[in-house]
């Protein structure tokens, strides 16, 4: 799981580094076209529609990434209160100590 974790946090890293890149580094001016980024630019179509790509993905990994890692938290908490209701129902622990860990699992 943690190695799963630090995936998700190095690709969210690359991504807005990446957005970061774009939006300060990149130099539409305006042309012909009226303000259509891509047409009769200094670059070709090629180098547009891979700026273009890497863009959707960035975006698209960072929302991927987001939902993940929010899943992922909401899912840990209920798998701990499983846990304890199967040891409850087991008789592994009393009432007075299931309220205690529920309490102390629900303030995380």
């Amino acid at each position: 799981m943690k190695k799963k974790k630090e995936l998700i946090y190095f690709l969210l890293s690359i991504s807005v580094g990446y957005l970061f890149y774009y939006y300060v580094f990149t130099d539409y001016g305006f042309s012909m076209m009226g303000g259509h980024y891509g047409y009769y630019e200094s670059y070709s179509g090629f180098t547009y529609y891979l700026n273009t790509s890497l863009l959707f993905l960035s975006y698209a990994v960072i929302i991927t990434g987001i939902i993940i890692l929010l899943n992922d938290k909401t899912k840990s908490k209920s798998q701990a209160m499983i846990v304890l209701d199967e040891r409850l129902l087991k008789g592994g622990i009393s009432i007075e100590e299931y309220k205690n860990i529920k309490r102390v699992i629900n303030s995380r």
